[in-house]
């Protein structure tokens, strides 16, 4: 997660932030470590982050350099509509969406199809193998966006 915000970003580049649990916080958070501006929708633990929220910000509120937002919230158990939000998200030429695909990487979750720019995954929830693995897919349009970043990051996605 951080290596996707410090990777993409810049400080002082805006960003939204679809929460719904303890994990969607954990994009606050990071964000607000980097010195990124951050517009939060927020949903009660136990329900979905409104993409229709999300999708009014992203009309009105912007420009963002990126949108971020769990697959699943795996301390709710609440599943949010990653294709939607990728939809409008893809039409956005500046602006990448990246997902916390960790629990989800497993369950039918593709970045390509969804349009996820960044897609993080885990080898200790949804692949069910032993803890320690992070991985993810990085899309064109975020590697472009990576080289413009000005963060001196120690770990590259690539």
């Amino acid at each position: 997660m951080e290596g996707a915000i410090s990777d993409l970003l810049s400080p002082g580049d805006r960003v939204l932030i679809g929460t719904a649990g303890k994990f969607g916080e954990r994009w606050v958070q990071l964000a607000k470590a980097y010195g990124i501006e951050s517009v939060v929708v927020e949903a009660p633990y136990g329900h979905a982050v409104p993409i229709s929220e999300m999708k009014k910000h992203l009309e009105t509120g912007g420009p963002f350099r990126a949108v971020f937002i769990q697959a699943t919230e795996s301390s709710t158990g609440v599943r949010n509509d990653v294709e939607a939000l990728g939809k409008i998200v893809s039409a956005l030429p500046e602006c990448c969406l990246v997902v916390d695909a960790i629990t989800d990487s497993g369950h039918g979750t593709s970045s390509r199809r969804m349009g996820i720019d960044i897609m993080i995954g885990g080898s200790q929830k949804a692949t069910m193998i032993p803890p320690g693995l992070a991985f993810a897919s990085v899309s064109e349009k975020a590697g472009r966006r990576s080289k413009r970043r000005s963060f001196r990051a120690i770990t590259r996605l690539r």
